[in-house]
């Protein structure tokens, strides 16, 4: 692929944007998800990283979606793991075309994060994360 057709405008819109302090002396669950939590994951060296893994390599846009000329934004639901690591990756808004499948593929290839915590401890935190697709 030419340079000229990954030329593309890509953004990243994390949903679950504010850490919503969780409370004290709360008993936690391995095997419960939480979406409050005190520190929220964070993807290795931030937010500026994250955009650059998810423009790079890592994703590609569909030659079925340019030919097309569809662009729009694909939300992506999905677990980040007490051990890091990414799951559970579900397409809550799509927009077709290869793009719903090539997005939950690039997240699917994301390093580990540092995970969530409550009271300092790691848990299972669910978030949403949305790829814009642009020609």
């Amino acid at each position: 692929m030419t340079k000229k057709l990954l030329t593309l405008t890509i953004g990243l819109l994390i949903l679950s944007v504010l850490s919503i302090k969780a409370q004290d002396n709360v008993t936690i669950n391995p095997d419960s998800v939480y979406t409050k939590v005190d520190v929220l994951p964070e993807f290795p060296g931030g937010m500026k990283a994250l955009g650059k893994y998810v423009d790079g390599k890592n994703h590609y846009y569909p030659e079925q979606a340019r030919k097309n000329k569809i662009e729009g934004k694909v939300i992506i639901q999905f677990i980040i793991n007490a051990d890091g690591t990414s799951s559970d990756f579900k397409v809550i808004k799509g927009i077709g075309y290869g793009c719903d499948e090539a997005a939950v593929e690039a997240f699917k290839k994301m390093p580990k994060w540092k995970p969530a915590t409550i009271n300092g401890l790691p848990v299972k935190f669910l978030t949403q994360m949305a790829y814009l697709y642009g020609l």
